[in-house]
Formats: structure tokens, sequence, C-alpha cells
């Protein structure tokens, strides 16, 4: 007995060993940062590896940088339990160095750093162009993400307006074809955005501006933004403004440039911010178009991320649409009352949820959410066969994304 039992013994510990001591291909380090995005499916990144030997702590940081684009970050390939746990079938067999190598389209010649560790091992930091697209393609052909068209189908993607930043009383639109290097910024966004698989919209027309403002006069907000004003004329769920910086100074007898963009999204129906970032260019000898697309290139990458995870979180409140009420009609007192008690009452009645914003005895201005309705046509029927009086209501203005109506 004392033999069988001592048998038992020593086979539980020859399993644990062996199981503790398995070999892995999953990375030792798992050590990296984002440096920026190079391109609408490159990504820079640098990854720490570590190994007994300087070739072996290299392909660890390889390793290391892939697995940041799939897990780490802000904007993650890999983000639900669901995708966590698909992915765990293909993981030793994916991070065989052969197969990283494969998603890897730059490494850097030397390193960032390089250090001896207490345990004799190397650990150094390298930089990686990673391509974020083929990972992508991987996780999608091999079921371990859902692809975007199938997102888009689900819950639709947002249409994204895009104007450069201005100071007031300067129109973007005037800056957007009168600026060499804010048109091109534009059109570098929209190339992003559009890989991207988004619907992309860059008004080019100052009437749409000239007919929104004159339409919307004295509305709290959309006198004093044009962007926004331009973006609820052509129902755009989200707009971004965005600002180059150039940098210029001579080093080593040559002048050198580095772009700082700002990028700041906004939803459009109450011009909320979802979100800022700076991106920035490296310093180089290059022209000003050159170090602005890089700078484009790393801020756009990271707001673009804010928008994504906004967008499916409210997608799921419903269609969000501006509705605008002017009391236009002689009432008295008791049916201006009246008035904002029926259409408190319709917009509830129509909606999943109806936000007031401003309630004047001239103006009624709220924000609701409509899972029924995609359009703003199919809101507006509803809204006129709900309303009974006082007064009947007359569309005076419509868009994708804003409704507004007089009393009369």
């Amino acid at each position: 007995m004392n033999r069988l039992m001592l048998g038992i013994f020593l086979m539980l510990v020859v399993g644990c060993a062996t199981t503790q001591g398995k070999k892995t291909n999953l990375p030792t380090s798992s050590q990296a940062t984002f440096i920026e995005s190079t391109s609408p499916v490159e990504v820079m990144i640098r990854a720490a590896g570590i190994g007994k030997k300087a070739k072996h702590a290299e392909t660890d940081a390889r390793k290391a940088a892939v697995w940041f684009v799939l897990f780490g970050g802000t904007d993650p390939l890999i983000k639900a339990p669901a995708e966590k746990r698909n992915f765990e079938v293909f993981k030793e067999d994916f991070f065989k160095e052969k197969n990283i190598m494969k998603y890897i389209t730059w490494e850097a010649m030397g390193y960032h750093s390089r250090i001896k560790m207490a345990n004799k091992r190397i650990k150094i930091e390298k930089d990686f162009k990673i391509n974020k697209e083929f990972l992508y393609n991987y996780l999608v052909e091999n079921n371990i993400i859902a692809a975007r068209e199938e997102l888009a189908e689900a819950i639709g993607l947002p249409s994204i307006m895009v104007l450069p930043e201005t100071p007031k009383g300067v129109s973007p639109l005037h800056k957007l074809t009168s600026d060499e290097l804010a048109r091109h910024g534009a059109t570098v966004i929209e190339g992003y955005l559009t890989a991207r698989e988004y619907d992309v919209t860059v008004p080019e027309q100052q009437s749409q501006l000239d007919n929104i403002l004159t339409a919307v006069q004295g509305i709290k907000g959309l006198e004093t933004d044009d962007c926004y004003a331009l973006a609820l004329s052509i129902g755009s769920d989200i707009y971004i403004k965005y600002q180059i910086k150039i940098d210029k100074r001579r080093l080593g007898g040559r002048l050198v440039r580095k772009a700082s963009v700002t990028a700041k999204a906004y939803e459009t129906t109450t011009a909320d911010l979802l979100g800022a970032e700076t991106g920035y260019s490296k310093e180089r000898p290059s022209p000003d178009a050159v170090v602005a697309e890089e700078g484009l290139h790393d801020a756009i990458d990271k707001v673009l991320s804010r928008v994504t995870r906004y967008w499916q979180k409210e997608i799921k409140r419903g269609h969000k649409f501006k509705v605008t009420f002017n009391l236009v009609g002689d009432f008295d007192e008791d049916e201006i009352e009246e008035i904002q008690f029926g259409i408190d009452d319709v917009l509830k009645e129509v909606s999943n949820k109806a936000k007031k914003i401003t309630v004047t005895d001239k103006t009624l201005d709220y924000c609701i959410w409509a899972k029924k309705y995609e359009d703003s046509m199919g809101l507006y029927r509803a809204l006129k066969k709900a309303y009974a009086g006082p007064g009947k209501l007359k569309k005076t203005f419509d868009t994708r994304k804003f409704l507004m109506f007089e009393i009369r």
C-alpha cells in the first residue's frame, strides 16, 4: 500500500513538473506601446522582448508587438470575452515565429534599449510596424471576430463629416477651398475613414451653410458653430474638426519639419465632444504635406477608436434626432402650456427616449432616440399623425438628423 501511494505521489509530481515546463509560443513579454499610426492599415509599436540571447529577445519582442495590436491599447482588435475565447484555440499556432513574421512589415535595425536582467536574461526594446489589416483579416477568416460588414449590417456605421477648425467668423468651407494644407488634411482623413468603410461627407457648397444658418436663427448654440450647423444640414452622425500645425527649425544645416495635428470628434445632434486627440509626425526634412499626413494618421486613428466605442453603445438606444418646434401662431398662455405638454407627450410616444434641451414660450428643442425610425421622414409622419393641437404642425426644415417645425 505504501509503495502504491508513493507511486501515485511521484506520478503527480512528474505530471505537475511537465505541465509547468511545457513550452509555449506565447510572448514572454507583453510590454508594448503604441507609437503612431503610419497609414490606414499600419501601426508603429515599440515592444519589449526577453530571452537568453539577443536573438531570442528579438523574437519575443516581435510577438509582444503583435500581441499588443491584438489585445492591448485603447483599440485592440480582440475586445469581447467571446472573441478572446475564440482565439484560445489558435493562440499556440498563431504565435509561432514563422507566422508572426507575416504581420511585421518593418523592423528597426537597432534597439531602443538593451539591458541584462538579474536572471541573466536579456531584455530589449525595439520598434516595429504591424499590418493591422492583415491581422484583422486573419481573425475574420477564422471566425474569431465578426467582419466589419456584419457589424455594419447589424448596427450600421456612422456617417462622418470632416472640416478644418476655424476661429469664429471664418467659414470652414472658405478655409477648405483657400488653404491647400487644410484641403490636403480633409483628403487624408477622408481616405483613412473610407478605408475603414465609413460613409464620409465633406460639404463643398457655402449655400449649405447659409441655408441652415438662416433656417435655425435663434436656436442656442447653432449660430456660433458653423461645423455643427453644417453637420446638421447634411445629416451626418458625427463630425470631426481638425487643426494642423507645422513647426520648422534648422538641424545640421537642413530645414526640418514636425507636424502636430489635433482631431476632435463630436456627436452631431447635441454637439457633444466624443474625444479629442493629438497626433505627431517625426521631425524630418520633408514637405509640409508629408509630415501633416503622418500626424493626421496618428490623430485620426486615436480619435476613431473613441467614435467606434460611442457608436456601438449609442446605436442600441436608437437613432438620434434633433427636433425643434417654433410657435409662430397667436396663442394665449393656456394654449402655449397645452402645446408644450402635447409635444412632450407626443415625443415620448414616438421615441424610446426624449431629452428636453430648451423650452420657452416660442421654442421647444429636444433630442430623441427612436429605434423604430431610421430616417427623419418616418419620424415626421409619426409626429404629424400623433399631434392633436392646439395649432397645426408644419415642417420647415428636414435633414437626416434634424427636423424643424412651426406650430401655427
